[in-house]
C-alpha cells in the first residue's frame, strides 16, 4: 500500500548557507522542498529538465531567460528546459519545484 511522504521526515541538505532543500526522486520526475532565508540566492543556471517552481510562503524574485518576475505565495512560476534562471529570497520562503524528467544528477552526485 502506498505510504505518504512527509517532508519533515525527508533529510535536510544545504544548498548554500541560505538555502536547503528536501529531495522526493520519482523514475520520472524530482519533486524538492526549498527553504529559503531572506536573502538567499540559487544563482543563475540551467539545465535540461523542465522545472515548475511553486512558492507555499514569502516570495522570490525570479529571472528567466533575461526578464525578472516576482513569484508570491500561491503562485506559481515556468521554467524551460535550458532556460537560465536564478532565484532570490525576498523574504523567508518556502519552495516546492518540480523537474522533469527525474535529476539522475542528483541520484548520482
Amino acid at each position: 500500500m502506498p505510504q505518504p511522504i512527509r517532508w519533515i521526515d525527508l533529510p535536510e541538505e544545504p544548498v548554500n548557507a541560505l538555502v536547503t532543500r528536501r529531495v522526493i526522486h520519482t523514475p520520472a520526475m524530482t519533486i524538492i522542498q526549498l527553504a529559503y532565508k531572506k536573502g538567499g540566492i540559487v544563482p543563475l543556471h540551467h539545465h535540461v529538465h523542465a522545472q515548475v517552481t511553486m512558492v507555499q510562503s514569502g516570495s522570490l524574485r525570479m529571472e528567466t531567460t533575461g526578464q525578472s518576475v516576482v513569484v508570491r505565495a500561491g503562485e506559481s512560476l515556468d521554467v524551460p528546459s535550458n532556460a537560465p534562471h536564478l532565484a532570490e529570497a525576498l523574504e523567508d520562503a518556502t519552495v516546492v519545484e518540480v523537474f522533469v524528467p527525474a535529476r539522475t544528477d542528483w541520484i548520482r552526485k
